[in-house]
């Protein structure tokens, strides 16, 4: 998937790049923010090109929760699979600042860690950095296309991220529909065991077990809990006497 992402904000950055070029060399007074404002960041079209690698993680996510749970309903599983294939669509979309409304792609102004505002934040920089230092239209235009915006490291930890969520995704799919069939369901986050494990994630597993549809202490349901989180998810049936 990191081929696909990077193949897609290489052939980005160029137009995005003069266009803030372009208006750069027209503006006269004003915050970079409101320069940035006028700038179209439409990365729609990488939701299609992303949403098969999606699915496919979502679905290997329900899988071993399925194993890991011992689920044995088949029509719950089914559920499971259908859901996780839901998330995966709706994650694709909402990381390009998208939703899906009656069959279409449409703005949606609370997307989580939608690559799109990211972008605006690095371009916003970049032409404040022009503001403040004097610098050309045409070096501004090279600093964008150099930019970690357009950069393969960005396209690998985007995609190494999304993969994440929507394997995370898919597990919990299952474990909803386990919860539906009457399975008393908990939940507990599990570090990668790293020594780079940052407090974010350490106080997530420091939380112990949680309800299913209880927010870890970094607001999060399941991981990731940030750009390159290696945590999972584990779902377990609640202990007897553990009430």
């Amino acid at each position: 998937m990191d081929a696909e992402v990077a193949s897609y904000l290489a052939e980005q950055a160029g137009g995005i790049a003069d266009e803030v070029a372009s208006l750069f060399e027209e503006w006269e007074a004003g915050e970079a923010a409101e320069l940035i404002a006028e700038v179209s960041i439409d990365f729609t079209s990488l939701a299609d090109d992303v949403v098969s690698y999606l699915t496919k993680a979502a679905k290997i996510g329900a899988k071993e929760v399925v194993a890991q749970i011992r689920l044995d309903d088949k029509d719950a599983t089914k559920l499971a699979f259908t859901a996780a294939e839901d998330y995966a669509r709706d994650r694709a979309a909402e990381m390009v600042g998208m939703k899906w409304v009656d069959g279409e792609l449409v703005t949606n102004p609370n997307a989580e860690w939608a690559i799109t505002d990211s972008t605006r934040d690095v371009l916003e920089a970049l032409v404040q950095d022009a503001i403040d230092n004097g610098i050309g239209t045409k070096e501004l235009r090279d600093n964008i296309i150099e930019s970690t915006a357009f950069s393969p490291e960005r396209a690998e930890m985007i995609a190494r991220t999304e993969i994440i969520n929507a394997y995370e995704g898919g597990g919990r799919a299952t474990a909803d529909q386990a919860k539906e069939i009457g399975l008393d369901m908990v939940k507990d986050w599990l570090t990668s065991g790293e020594e780079s494990t940052c407090d974010i994630c350490q106080e997530n597993a420091d939380a112990g077990t949680l309800e299913l549809d209880e927010e870890f202490p970094s607001g999060d349901q399941h991981p990731a809990a940030h750009p390159r989180c290696e945590c999972c998810c584990i779902y377990h049936e609640r202990e007897a006497g553990n009430e």
